[in-house]
C-alpha cells in the first residue's frame, strides 16, 4: 500500500511540476535568472526556429503551426538585456 502512494505521490508531484510556468529560476527576489529557449522545426525546409520571447512563442503557435511543428524546450538561457533587431541595430 506505501509503494502504490509512494508512486501516486511523485506521478502527483510531476503532474504538478508541468504545470508549472516555463520561467522556473527565480532569484530572491522573484526575478526570473533564466527562461526557456523553444525550439521550432519546418519539416518543408529543414529550417529551426529558437525563441526565448514568449510572445514571439505565443505568436509561432497561433499562426505557424501549419508550417512549423513544436519541438519543446531546448534549454534555459539569461534574458537578453537589449533586444537586437534584423537591421543590426540594438534597442533597449
Amino acid at each position: 500500500m506505501k509503494t502504490k502512494l509512494f508512486v501516486l505521490v511523485i506521478a502527483l508531484m510531476l503532474w504538478l511540476a508541468s504545470l508549472a510556468p516555463a520561467t522556473l529560476n527565480f532569484n530572491r527576489t522573484g526575478v526570473p535568472i533564466t527562461v526557456p529557449l523553444h525550439r521550432w522545426y519546418c519539416p518543408g525546409n529543414g529550417d529551426h526556429f529558437y525563441t526565448s520571447d514568449i510572445q514571439e512563442h505565443i505568436w509561432m503557435q497561433a499562426n505557424m503551426t501549419q508550417w512549423y511543428i513544436y519541438e519543446g524546450i531546448q534549454c534555459y538561457v539569461f534574458p537578453c538585456a537589449v533586444e537586437a533587431y534584423s537591421d543590426g541595430s540594438i534597442g533597449n
